[in-house]
């Protein structure tokens, strides 16, 4: 999901100026997955360690300005980009 997500940035990015709407768009999507992350990492039910969930909260909440500042015309989308792009290794490393 993350990869896809960051795709759709990277898709919309490459249109230009242009292309405003669809990176409004990409990174509106990006935001709402981040806030259904950080919306179960605050559930009494999660089981992920406390230290991972208040460190992805904090990516969540960085998304959060983050996006303020894409859709704000003040920067681009790559480090959205490349903060799932992260994640997303991350999770794939882990061993399971």
């Amino acid at each position: 999901m993350l990869s896809r997500l960051a795709a759709g940035m990277i898709r919309a990015s490459e249109l230009g100026k242009s292309g405003f709407a669809a990176l409004a768009s990409a990174v509106h999507e990006n935001r709402r997955f981040w806030r259904i992350v950080a919306m179960d990492l605050t559930d009494d039910g999660n089981e992920l360690p406390q230290a991972l969930r208040v460190q992805l909260l904090s990516l969540a909440q960085f998304v959060e300005q983050e996006t303020a500042r894409v859709l704000g015309g003040g920067n681009d989308a790559q480090t959205l980009i490349e903060l799932n792009r992260t994640v997303a290794r991350g999770l794939f490393e882990q061993p399971g």
